[in-house]
């Protein structure tokens, strides 16, 4: 289910798929599921029980047609910024060219407002 909504400064959609999470905390690596609770360009929210410490490195991967890894799939490295008492926000510091393009349609394919995901995607080219 998608669902659009503005959230901080930049759009979110609810884009509801199952998520792994690669978490790496000084020398402590390991891995998490979850569910995507929804998705910007800058950053996301997952649904976990899971709380890794808040400036972990993290890595999220997940697969927009399905979770048997036979759809595109989108692969971004960030940072936990924030829990709260059903997931966790994370920071988008990285993402490879083909998980960019992929995230930038599904932004502007379930936005409302195309042109200012367009905006946005100039933003994020510019912090980078």
């Amino acid at each position: 289910m998608m669902k659009y909504y503005e959230k901080r400064q930049n759009i979110r959609i609810q884009f509801e798929v199952p998520v792994v999470i690669d978490v790496k905390n000084g020398i402590h690596s390991y891995c998490v599921s979850g569910n995507l609770g929804n998705i910007s360009l800058k950053g996301l929210y997952i649904l976990t029980e899971h709380r890794p410490v808040i400036g972990s490195s993290c890595t999220v991967s997940l697969h927009l047609a399905d979770f048997s890894q036979k759809g595109p799939k989108i692969v971004l490295k960030g940072t936990v910024v924030r829990h709260d008492d059903k997931g966790i926000g994370i920071y988008i510091s990285e993402a490879d060219v083909d998980s960019l393009i992929h995230l930038t349609q599904l932004m502007l394919h379930n936005s409302p407002n195309p042109d200012l995901i367009d905006q946005e995607l100039l933003d994020w080219n510019k912090d980078k």
